[in-house]
């Protein structure tokens, strides 16, 4: 029934704890007061939200994401005292006590909520550069999920875009280039076949097949003796890499939290007109896609301070694509304006990106395999292959505005 009317996810959940409070309230009424079934099980709901915390929290300290882990600990403990003001109030048990019908306007406001399509508060901060541009208004996370992601898309084909490995077979069939898969480990008992595997290995990437924002993924340029050599410079010891595999098969970067899947592919040597300017990871080129057309195109380029990923949220530089022409016209480093890679000083605007019309034939195609009405399509550019689709996201990020230095809604 809330799929129906596109709630917001957290609206949603927190509708799903109203109406089985509801339901235990009523259940409590039928049984009656001899029983020794107290309202003390609802205290069940605070701990799966915490969970939801927990793993967060885990995934920024797996990232060294100080900052991140900063905000969202801080914000945690505020919004934990501030809901103890409230459930603390005497007034307000009595009136829920007394009249449980009170919970239908809850409810009634969590739909409300969960249907809200403006700005959030952060996005007033994170897009206060673009904000003023009245011609090129900003798309909303709400409004991108409500109306691009739930109204567009199959929940059936956004699971297919979110498992790579099945999106990659799916792509293969049209004859879509796609890296090679050089090892899939499914579960715990397969880990057997990593040794042997990891004792012929010089480079590859390691990703979680269901992982998104470059959560998870491992990037391994070199190999010293028994020592693989990440794209940051870190080293990792066989048992190292095998206990992240472990985290990746147990959920850990799962979207759904779920069970995931390791999966090897070999180290992609990206063309020389972009390694000269990032030579310290494989940069792709994100385009945004829908239904059927092209609206939006970055390139994201990775750093030292990424890790060699080419991920914006780990530090990675996103360079606006103007979409006719192929040319870089902007750059930004963490809301910062940039002209020049950090790393190396090259200049990154103006730039133009090679094989560009086969890149935008090859997105449009992407789609067409993957038949979702809004999408995201990475694509790298292999120094002997050519363009090739690194993977398809069912639910691209929003952070392109700020990189194309405009709002995207009035494109959708």
């Amino acid at each position: 029934m809330l799929d129906k009317i596109r709630m917001l996810k957290i609206a949603r959940l927190a509708a799903i704890i109203t109406v089985n409070t509801l339901f235990f309230i009523i259940g409590l009424s039928i049984i009656g007061t001899n029983t020794t079934l107290e309202f003390g099980m609802l205290s069940l709901f605070p701990v799966v939200i915490i969970s939801f915390v927990a793993e967060r929290i885990h995934h920024m300290t797996d990232d060294h994401d100080w900052l991140g882990l900063a905000v969202v600990s801080t914000g945690t403990l505020v919004s934990i005292w501030f809901c103890y003001l409230i459930l603390s109030s005497f007034l307000l048990e009595g009136l829920f006590s007394i009249y449980p019908e009170f919970y239908l306007l809850v409810l009634a406001g969590q739909i409300y909520i969960g249907q809200w399509t403006g700005l959030r508060f952060s996005e007033l901060y994170r897009f206060k550069h673009i904000l003023k541009d009245k011609d090129n208004p900003v798309l909303s996370i709400n409004e991108r999920n409500r109306n691009l992601v739930y109204a567009r898309n199959d929940k059936q084909l956004l699971k297919l875009a979110a498992d790579k490995l099945a999106s990659k077979q799916k792509l293969a069939a049209l004859k879509v280039p796609i890296p090679r898969t050089l090892l899939a480990i499914t579960s715990l008992s397969e880990l057997t076949q990593l040794d042997d595997f990891l004792a012929q290995q010089q480079s590859f990437a390691l990703k979680p097949n269901q992982g998104s924002q470059g959560n998870g993924i491992l990037i391994i340029t070199d190999r010293i003796k028994n020592d693989f050599i990440s794209a940051g410079g870190r080293s990792f010891s066989f048992s190292e890499i095998k206990k992240h595999c472990i985290e990746i098969i147990s959920g850990s970067f799962s979207q759904s939290g779920e069970d995931d899947a390791a999966y090897f592919e070999p180290l992609l040597v990206q063309h020389y007109s972009l390694q000269k300017l990032a030579p310290y990871g494989l940069s792709d080129i994100r385009l945004i896609i829908s239904e059927g057309k092209v609206v939006s195109a970055m390139l994201r380029m990775p750093t030292k301070g990424s890790d060699g990923k080419a991920n914006l949220h780990q530090g990675a530089v996103g360079v606006a694509i103007d979409i006719k022409t192929g040319v870089t016209t902007n750059a930004k480093l963490k809301q910062n304006r940039v002209t020049k890679h950090p790393d190396n000083g090259e200049l990154l605007v103006p730039q133009q990106i090679p094989f560009w019309n086969d890149i935008l034939a090859m997105a449009v195609k992407s789609q067409q395999a993957i038949q979702l009405g809004y999408m995201g399509v990475d694509i790298c550019i292999d120094e002997k292959i050519g363009p090739i689709v690194l993977e398809v996201n069912g639910r691209p990020g929003i952070e392109i505005q700020n990189v194309q230095n405009r709002g995207l809604y009035a494109e959708f």
